[in-house]
């Protein structure tokens, strides 16, 4: 079964931020993969797929986390830093 972390983020701020953090879940946990949704193209470092969708820049933006290729799946806020793996 394929688990990973989706992020969705609009804007250069909060992509960045979302690297930072897909980062620190790459670190701590390797074998997790990383999605970002977004609004507009770009590879920012950190993850293994980034889904360009038709984001409303609005909490019901997180439906596009479903798009995600995973079959069981967290979705994090983008200020969010992995110390230590956690507990699955």
């Amino acid at each position: 079964m394929m688990c990973g972390v989706v992020y969705v983020a609009y804007g250069e701020k909060f992509v960045k931020e979302a690297s930072v953090s897909a980062l620190s879940v790459r670190r701590t946990n390797p074998s997790l993969k990383t999605c970002l949704v977004t609004d507009e193209p770009s590879s920012p470092d950190g993850f293994d797929e980034v889904l360009v969708r038709p984001l409303s820049k609005s909490h019901v933006d997180k439906v596009f986390a479903w798009d995600a290729p995973f079959e069981r799946a967290r979705h994090r806020a983008a200020r969010r830093e992995c110390r230590e793996s956690p507990e699955t």
